[in-house]
Parts: C-alpha cells; sequence; structure tokens
C-alpha cells in the first residue's frame, strides 16, 4: 500500500552524508539533475527534500556503472514520477513501497526559467533596435548618393546635365577635360548607360548657348 509522508528539507552537505557521496559531487548531481531535486533557500542555503536521498544514491551507483548522463536521466525518469502542481513544484518520488509528496511555495528552477526568458526577450529588442539604426543608416547613406547621381544607377535628367556642364564651362574647362571629370566622378550618363564623350559635352554646351545660359 502506498502512503504519503511529509517530507523534511535538509542542507546538500547533509544530504550528501546521508547518501554516503562526496559533498562536491553531490552538489554537481543536484545542479545537473534539477528535475529530480527540488530546491528551497533559506537563510542563503539551498536545501533539498531528505526524500532524495535514495535518488543521489542512484545516480552515484549509475554514474559508478559507466552510465552517462542521457541514460541516467532515462532511468531515473521511469523510476521517479515528477509531477507539476499550477504555480508550485511538487516532486513525487516512487520509492518503493512509498510516496513522498514534496510541495514548494517557490521552486527556483521557475524563477530561473522566467528570467531567462525576460533576458532573451531584452536580447532580441536590443538585436531590433540596432538593426533598425543600421537600416537607417543604410538608407540615409543610399540618399547621398542618390543625390549626388553616382553609383547607384538613376538616370541623369537633361536639365541636371546642363547645370553640371554649365558650372564646369565656368570654371574654365574644355569639352574633354569636363567628360573627364563626369565619369572620373562616376555621373551618369543621360541614359543611364556608357560613359560621357567630348561630343555629348560639346552638344551640351551648344544646347546652354542656345537657351543663352552661356
Amino acid at each position: 500500500m502506498m502512503t504519503t509522508v511529509v517530507d523534511e528539507w535538509i542542507p546538500v552537505s547533509r544530504l550528501a552524508k546521508m547518501a554516503g557521496v562526496p559533498e562536491p559531487t553531490a552538489r554537481r548531481y543536484v545542479e545537473n539533475f534539477p528535475q529530480f531535486f527540488p530546491l528551497k533557500k533559506q537563510s542563503r542555503k539551498n536545501l533539498v527534500p531528505a526524500s532524495t536521498e535514495k535518488i543521489l544514491k542512484k545516480i552515484w551507483n549509475l554514474y559508478n556503472s559507466g552510465m552517462n548522463k542521457g541514460d541516467i536521466e532515462s532511468a531515473l525518469e521511469s523510476e521517479f514520477k515528477k509531477t507539476y502542481d499550477a504555480g508550485t513544484f511538487s516532486g513525487e518520488i516512487k520509492v518503493e513501497n512509498e510516496t513522498v509528496l514534496a510541495s514548494l511555495s517557490s521552486e527556483p528552477l521557475l524563477l530561473r526559467l522566467v528570467e531567462g526568458i525576460e533576458k532573451l526577450a531584452q536580447n532580441q529588442q536590443d538585436s531590433l533596435n540596432l538593426l533598425r539604426e543600421q537600416n537607417n543608416l543604410l538608407l540615409d547613406y543610399c540618399k547621398k548618393l542618390s543625390g549626388k547621381n553616382s553609383i547607384i544607377g538613376n538616370k541623369l535628367d537633361r536639365k541636371s546635365a546642363l547645370e553640371k556642364v554649365s558650372e564646369l564651362c565656368k570654371q574654365g574647362f574644355r569639352k574633354d577635360k569636363i567628360a573627364k571629370i563626369l565619369n572620373n566622378n562616376n555621373t551618369d550618363t543621360l541614359s543611364g548607360h556608357g560613359r560621357w564623350s567630348s561630343s555629348t559635352v560639346d552638344r551640351l554646351i551648344k544646347q546652354l548657348k542656345i537657351n543663352g545660359d552661356m
């Protein structure tokens, strides 16, 4: 017949002595198998149910038999039943003909899980903000390039071309030199393809003279 008893909360050091396991090893097992060792904080100490002595011994023996962590978890899960109640953690540990029900008012594992989720959410928000900043910088850079009519491939309208040629003419440059300057500055041609030639610049200069701009 199954019986239910009230568990006692004890320090990990005491649990280690009861199970005959070195204390550093016991602490490592408690940390590596948190689903089988409910924790309760008391005066800055981590307390565990005294009933988990059998689990600690089981882990010790399984490791000594050559099993790895994954195999040990599977073995423990098949022998010890874990249950979770709304808002609290209950570990129902099946030990031979006894069932020990350990209920916690607060479970550090759940608190760590919530903290981890909050940290992940904050990291995602920070990454999103960084992407937005980089995107804005890229847009600003593209706008500046677009304003200069360079590299990004926008066609240069005739009015803008006449203004550029007129400006260079006023600075005393000849048509072949103007064509070279426009090409060196990656200034798009009127068609958006090819390179500037002295003959094209010459036609624009003639247009400027007809318009009375020179």
